[in-house]
């Protein structure tokens, strides 16, 4: 048995994060959004199928291109790979349970190509890039080296081989 109070979990954007690696050592992910009107995550999309169960407000949602507006009581289910992104509309709050199911182990994760080995590659490359800036820094104090690896670092952080998949939005 594990128990964890919802003000205890992370929040991030508009939504509490309960991330069952981190409680209770489960196989699914599960975000408490509540937007205010005009937020929501931009297009993104994840390796596995997401349910959302629309509690409160309206929202519009783009799905693989496809806009359409969902409310109370509407169930979403996109499909692994389905581009996605929603934002809240009218006056008041989008309160969804969004159910991120990860039946796969992180081995099996990354073992798989598709993307990540696209996105892994490009973050490889930037490391490298970022690597030779500094190392370009210390033989000769040039400000451009120093500019590259800097942008490097920020490059890394915005976009990690996650991010440029398109997880961890929602």
């Amino acid at each position: 048995m594990y128990r964890v109070r919802q003000d205890d979990l992370p929040f991030k954007g508009s939504s509490h994060h309960f991330v069952g690696a981190d409680n209770g050592d489960v196989q699914v992910s599960v975000f408490l959004l509540r937007a205010l009107p005009g937020a929501g995550p931009g297009p993104h999309r994840h390796p596995y199928d997401e349910i959302q169960f629309v509690r409160e407000g309206r929202g519009l949602w783009t799905v693989n291109g496809e806009e359409f507006e969902a409310g109370v009581g509407d169930i979403l289910v996109i499909k692994a790979g389905e581009i996605h992104g929603f934002k809240c509309i009218g006056d008041a709050p989008l309160v969804q349970v969004d159910v991120h199911r990860f039946d796969q182990s992180r081995d099996q994760y990354w073992a798989n190509g598709g993307v990540r080995g696209v996105s892994t590659l490009l973050w490889a490359v930037v490391d490298g890039a970022g690597l030779l800036g500094w190392v370009g820094y210390a033989f000769t104090g040039g400000v451009a080296p120093a500019a590259a690896a800097l942008l490097s670092i920020l490059t890394l952080m915005l976009y990690r081989p996650a991010r440029l998949e398109g997880e961890g939005v929602t």
